[in-house]
């Protein structure tokens, strides 16, 4: 995973809802500094919690935030949700 990657994909997909770092922060149960890190790529390795609260709160999923696919809503592969994590068919 690239930082720059996600900084950037926070950044945009904040910025296409209109909200200030305060609304992330409180939507994806997070400090607003601690996004504001996020967003200058200086946390080197945000927990998998942290990545799918925030792609939570942002309505995209964890594999768009994380540069594995550039499609924010994971339309392009079949997935179901297993113990409220999101499971990607492979194959």
């Amino acid at each position: 995973m690239s930082n720059n990657a996600l900084a950037q994909r926070i950044l945009l997909e904040r910025r296409s809802l209109n909200w200030n770092q305060d609304d992330l922060a409180e939507k994806a149960g997070v400090s607003r500094s601690y996004v504001s890190h996020l967003e200058r790529a200086q946390i080197p390795n945000p927990t998998l919690d942290v990545i799918e609260a925030l792609a939570r709160a942002l309505n995209v999923q964890p594999a768009y935030l994380l540069g594995w696919n550039d499609d924010p809503l994971g339309e392009d592969r079949p997935a179901s949700i297993n113990e409220g994590r999101v499971v990607y068919q492979v194959g």
